[in-house]
């Protein structure tokens, strides 16, 4: 007889968790029938767009990105070969290897904040020959793989005998 109690209960508990449901879903459908159904397509984009955020990052990196693997390079090397202040010790050194290794002449940099220089190469190597840039990322891929090659580079600098023009040319022989 207990079982029968307890099944007897359950089947109530149920029921009356049925009829709260249906009361929901009733007081839902009444809530959506005074929506536009634009604003609830809106609603649903705006929540799946927060459930799959990498979509739209994807989207927009590929508009920006560089489909050219030299200014890709360039673009994310630049800026932290700049930032070695053995090779950069002042921003004249950034305007004087923009002006030799990748053509750009930078008017009143001496105005200009460390930054800005930086800013401003990297912005302007997106325009630059591919043929120079080919030659610029092969040098500084050779630079750049050792330690010892970029401490020797820092100490002609402090020498006074230094060109970029020639460096890259001795890195682009030494391939």
């Amino acid at each position: 007889m207990n079982k029968r109690k307890t099944e007897g209960t359950d089947i109530l508990s149920d029921t009356a968790k049925l009829k709260k449901a249906a009361m929901a879903l009733e007081d839902f459908i009444w809530t959506l029938r005074g929506q536009k159904l634009e604003s609830l397509t809106d609603a649903a984009r705006a929540l799946n767009g927060l459930a799959h955020p990498s979509v739209s990052e994807e989207t927009i990196v590929g508009v920006y990105k560089s489909d050219d693997p030299n200014k890709h390079f360039l673009i994310g090397v630049l800026p932290r070969l700049f930032q070695d202040r053995k090779l950069f010790a002042q921003n004249e050194d950034i305007v004087d290897f923009a002006a030799s290794a990748l053509g750009l002449n930078m008017s009143r940099s001496e105005k200009r904040s460390r930054y800005e220089i930086i800013g401003k190469v990297i912005c302007e190597t997106d325009a630059l020959d591919e043929r120079q840039l080919t030659d610029l990322v092969s040098a500084l891929e050779v630079l750049l793989s050792s330690k010892d090659k970029l401490d020797l580079m820092a100490e002609k600098k402090k020498s006074g005998s230094f060109s970029w023009n020639e460096t890259i040319q001795e890195l682009l022989g030494s391939r």
